[in-house]
């Protein structure tokens, strides 16, 4: 099974064309995916020209790889985020993911999607103490939540701080019910940028007045110092049937956690993440979980997917640089890609349309970085450029691993991934490497 998703929409998808010859439009957006999708929807409604262009098939890419959880609470990450920027900064950015929640909410509701209304919930095996100084945090955001003390998940003692009123959906039925009317062109790969121009691998000029990177890792990455920016990570996703009943959306509050969410009669666990190109639990560490708590249960499906975590945790939306006003991205939404998709887009659509979006300043790529952050992920990438392996990456010739569970070759610096042909299976590579 590719994933969930894809099985349930192979029937209803329709094929767009490809590029043929050079073209001009008032905006190009490059990447397919959900956030691509949403800034075309948003764009085009305000009356712009916009072309999506996509290497692949729309939505094939983390979009239909996704647990596709759609809510605000992102983990526990608004208490450190009030010490980090303070409060008002930290309201200022719950009032943007909430602005998103509703806006998808009301857009799901308008689509066949399975949409469904769902509380989301952070859990923890460790004591409530963590989980209430994340509630502290909410009320001084003036956040709904309630606290259980007996979570409906197979652990023993293990209690959940939750919020009301988010989503869970099928991302792709989602994705494809945005679409009609919307200029799309598939398996066309934008191999570069220069100004207003976009190029793609069989020759063709794209040119527009702005281009949107929706790449998830920028294609242009190394002005606007990206690959520091951004360091990209695996999580891996089973689909079981006969297994434990929850109710609600699931995430742990522990380094190692489990997530869970159903769809119709499945049940969704994802974990076994790691840094990509490094050791981590995979597919191994979830059927051990699977077969410990719930031997009854029949995997249907398996997959992984990979997401972009930025240097704060919050998304990059917005110009791409100031020597490059014209050039925007949308990238860095950290393992939560339905509501920062749909802030991204909101963003873009502002700046594009009002020339300036009230979300700039926590959202804006520009904005201040971590420099304890900036300096761990420049020595991992060091480390990573100085190990010995003739298997390097195309991308700035870091080393390369192999992942013996997927089959791929892949880089710790940036999280390009190749088959074992040497294929680009994720960017921010390029081009093909050799493997013999």
């Amino acid at each position: 099974m590719e994933s969930l998703w894809t099985e349930s929409v192979q029937d209803r998808t329709i094929a767009y064309p490809r590029l043929e010859g050079d073209t001009r439009v008032q905006v190009l957006i490059v990447g397919g995916g959900l956030a691509g999708i949403l800034c075309a929807r948003l764009l085009t409604d305000a009356g712009l020209e916009c072309l999506v262009v996509e290497q692949g098939r729309i939505g094939r890419g983390a979009t239909g790889l996704t647990t596709a959880k759609v809510t605000l609470q992102h983990g526990l990450e608004y208490a450190d985020m009030i010490e980090r920027i303070g409060l008002e900064r930290t309201r200022l950015y719950q009032y943007a993911q909430q602005d998103a929640l509703l806006q998808m909410q009301a857009m799901a509701d308008a689509v066949s999607c399975d949409h469904e209304y769902r509380s989301a919930y952070v859990y923890s095996t460790q004591g409530r103490a963590v989980l209430e100084r994340e509630a502290a945090a909410y009320e001084a955001l003036d956040m709904p939540y309630h606290l259980l003390d007996d979570a409906p998940l197979p652990f023993e003692h293990a209690c959940a701080l939750g919020v009301p009123e988010q989503s869970q959906f099928n991302p792709l039925k989602f994705l494809w019910g945005l679409t009609p009317g919307l200029a799309v062109c598939e398996h066309t790969k934008v191999i570069g940028v220069d100004g207003n121009r976009a190029f793609t691998d069989d020759g063709a000029t794209i040119t527009a007045d702005h281009i949107v990177l929706a790449t998830r890792y920028p294609l242009v990455n190394i002005p606007g110092w990206y690959f520091i920016k951004l360091n990209q990570y695996r999580s891996y996703i089973l689909a079981l049937k006969q297994a434990f009943p929850i109710d609600g959306m699931f995430i742990g509050a522990q380094s190692g956690s489990f997530s869970f969410r159903t769809y119709k009669d499945y049940l969704l666990v994802g974990g076994g993440g790691h840094k990509t190109g490094e050791a981590g639990g995979q597919y191994r560490k979830l059927r051990e979980f699977v077969q410990a708590v719930c031997p009854r249960a029949t995997e249907e499906g398996a997959w992984a997917t990979q997401d972009c975590m930025s240097l704060d945790g919050a998304p990059y939306a917005g110009i791409h640089r100031n020597s490059a006003p014209e050039l925007l991205v949308a990238s860095g939404f950290s393992k939560w890609g339905m509501t920062s998709a749909m802030l991204a887009a909101i963003v873009l659509r502002d700046l594009l349309v009002d020339g300036q979006s009230p979300y700039d300043e926590v959202v804006s790529p520009r904005r201040k970085k971590p420099l304890g952050e900036v300096a761990r992920r420049g020595l991992a990438s060091a480390k990573g450029m100085l190990r010995p392996t003739t298997k390097r990456c195309s991308h700035m010739g870091c080393g390369l691993t192999h992942n013996d569970a997927e089959g791929s070759w892949d880089c710790s610096c940036h999280g390009s991934r190749f088959d074992d042909n040497g294929t680009v299976l994720d960017n921010p590579a390029l081009k093909d490497i050799s493997v013999s």
